[in-house]
């Protein structure tokens, strides 16, 4: 290869690492897991929930969601209180309270415990049953509920959590 075959190509490359150099993606307004330690992309925080959320926070008028109570074996457990205990039970209700959302016509919220145990999917109704799954034994778990919207997206920064202690399993 000749030098001036070599010079020829030197505006080729620079054109490659130049766009290499200035690839920005679109992350839009976050609502992804962050990564180990907490990174988050260039523009976004890592929220306490673990959740990528641009820098700077939302609108003032952004969804908001939060556990009211939970009711178990005929106690209600308010928001303010300690950890609701469940015993002798499987079979828990819970009321979720969201601000600027329209439940159904914009999506529901999803409801798990810590370790990713699901409970049936998106709900749409404020007032809820759930059951506690028998893979779940006794002990303190977290119970998260969590915006997403109608294409089942999560909503950055609309999630809320409680702990429950289960403390026996089992009948009356």
């Amino acid at each position: 290869m000749t030098s001036s075959q070599q010079f020829r190509n030197i505006p080729l490359f620079s054109f490659l690492l130049l766009s290499v150099g200035c690839f920005s993606p679109d992350y839009g307004g976050g609502g992804f897991v962050c990564a180990i330690g907490g990174a988050c992309p260039t523009g976004f925080t890592c929220s306490p929930d673990q959740i990528c959320e641009k820098a700077g926070g939302g609108p003032t008028d952004a969804p908001d969601i939060q556990i009211d109570w939970i009711r178990a074996h005929n106690q209600t457990y308010n928001s303010d209180e300690e950890n609701p205990l469940l015993w002798h039970t499987r079979n828990f209700q819970i009321r979720v309270d969201v601000q600027n959302f329209a439940l159904d016509s914009d999506g529901g919220f999803r409801v798990w415990l810590q370790g990713n145990v699901e409970f049936d999917g998106i709900h749409t109704n404020d007032e809820i049953n759930l059951d506690l799954p028998d893979s779940v034994d006794i002990g303190t778990y977290e119970l998260f509920v969590q915006l997403v919207n109608n294409e089942s997206a999560v909503i950055a920064g609309a999630i809320d959590s409680w702990g429950i202690e289960v403390t026996s399993i089992g009948g009356p």
